[in-house]
């Protein structure tokens, strides 16, 4: 039962945006160039010291919500943010261990980056100085490289919940 109630924790609608391929089907080196340079940004958008000015490009509202950015030549970066926060600690750990996200990574093709800190129930952050509760990054290329990631981490979440359900009844 509590498993479960985890796991419905988990659930995440489905994101609902399509990319524009690009004009003409083929891109120039320029705007191949551009787009590099445009993934480079929201890369570095997403470090600490400079996560201010994301925030003023679009933020992502809530832990379920998706966007995708444009980029030069048609090109569209996918972002998702899945907060963990709130289960168990060996599913936290297990969805933040350097292995896992090396594995996610590797199967789905986006990348993961761990943001924010734990917060213990009861307990919020203070929006004021920037404190949020403690979440995945999931960025991506296309739509079905971060729902492949999203996926992956859920099952991760739901196995160690169970597990860690278990080793406890022993």
């Amino acid at each position: 039962a509590a498993a479960q109630q985890f796991a419905s924790k988990i659930a995440v609608p489905p994101i609902s945006i399509s990319p524009s391929p690009p004009p003409g089907g083929a891109m120039s080196a320029a705007d191949v160039l551009a787009a590099a340079q445009a993934t480079a940004a929201a890369i570095a958008s997403s470090l600490p010291g400079v996560q201010a000015a994301a925030r003023t490009t679009g933020p992502i509202g809530s832990s379920a919500a998706a966007t995708a950015a444009a980029a030069p030549g048609g090109l569209k970066h996918y972002r998702l943010e899945f907060e963990i926060n709130d289960f168990p600690q060996h599913a936290r750990w297990k969805a933040t261990h350097r292995e896992s996200i090396a594995a996610i990574q590797e199967k789905s093709g986006a990348a993961l980056t761990v943001r924010g800190q734990y917060f213990p129930p009861g307990s919020t952050p203070d929006s004021s100085r920037g404190e949020r509760k403690l979440f995945l990054v999931i960025e991506g290329g296309s739509e079905s490289v971060v729902k492949a990631a999203r996926a992956e981490v859920k099952r991760v979440i739901e196995e160690a919940t169970a597990r860690g359900l278990i080793s406890t009844r022993n």
